[in-house]
């Protein structure tokens, strides 16, 4: 049996998202990835309203029934194959809404870098070189 990592990715701030950016390999995703929630967001006083891949634009995630949130502990459960597996960088912006007023919300973001093992190349410079020495 196939062990695979538990992908978990820090929140943060936007100007602080990239310290906490991670590589993802599709071969070692095993479905979900866990985001941690800094702390200044209290489990009691927030709610998770959404989610959107701000990458290229505001683009929304229809994910809603497939987050879960743990109301004790400071982590959101995401499934894997709802956000964007295309070779490249990938920001998300998670969004709680303040329990204790109608109006406020705070966001914080993820990052993640999605990388296969052999990507495409345009070119490959060395394939003559590497064809003649294999002929000598």
């Amino acid at each position: 049996m196939q062990e695979y990592p538990v992908l978990r990715v820090n929140a943060a701030e936007r100007n602080k998202v990239a310290l906490n950016t991670i590589i993802i390999n599709p071969k070692f995703v095993d479905g979900f990835v866990w985001v941690k929630i800094p702390s200044y967001i209290k489990d009691n006083n927030f709610r998770f309203i959404g989610i959107a891949e701000v990458t290229n634009g505001d683009a929304e995630v229809k994910m809603y029934d497939t987050v879960i949130k743990d109301p004790y502990h400071p982590w959101v459960k995401i499934q894997f194959n709802f956000l964007n597996q295309k070779p490249g960088y990938h920001m998300y912006k998670l969004s709680f809404a303040n329990l204790n007023t109608n109006f406020d919300t705070i966001s914080v973001y993820m990052g993640y870098q999605y990388q296969m093992d052999n990507p495409e190349k345009p070119y490959d410079y060395m394939a003559k070189y590497r064809t003649n020495i294999s002929e000598e």
